[in-house]
């Protein structure tokens, strides 16, 4: 794996986006420590390959926004790295589709974790 970026830390996930007819997705994070609730900034990961989120909220319940995350964090994958985290992902098809370069994202916190495996990430930071 590449270098591990930690793009936020101790933000609140405000919203999630998805961007229409394409499969990207753009998350927005806002303050939470110091109770501003200002824009932090934005990613948005584009042509996804791998979604993963994992949650403790209850089904039946709204999903809280915003919501806190401890690190958001980038990497691009190395070549002798990108198989084996597709794998552990547990990606459902035989071959790893072919791309150019390979984006780990990691968003993890209190109640959630999202991890996504992308071809391209572009990252807006106030």
């Amino acid at each position: 794996m590449g270098n591990l970026n930690t793009i936020f830390s101790n933000v609140n996930l405000n919203r999630i986006d998805f961007i229409g007819g394409r499969p990207d997705i753009k998350f927005e994070f806002i303050d939470s420590i110091h109770g501003s609730h200002k824009y932090s900034g934005e990613i948005v990961c584009k042509h996804i390959l791998v979604f993963k989120m994992d949650t403790s909220f209850e089904i039946e319940d709204d999903f809280p926004f915003p919501c806190f995350l401890c690190d958001v964090i980038v990497s691009k994958l190395e070549e002798d790295n990108i198989q084996s985290m597709f794998d552990k992902l547990n990606y459902g098809y035989r071959d790893v589709p072919k791309a150019t370069d390979y984006y780990l994202i990691k968003m993890m916190g209190g109640d959630i974790g999202i991890t996504i495996i992308c071809n391209k990430v572009e990252i807006n930071k106030v």
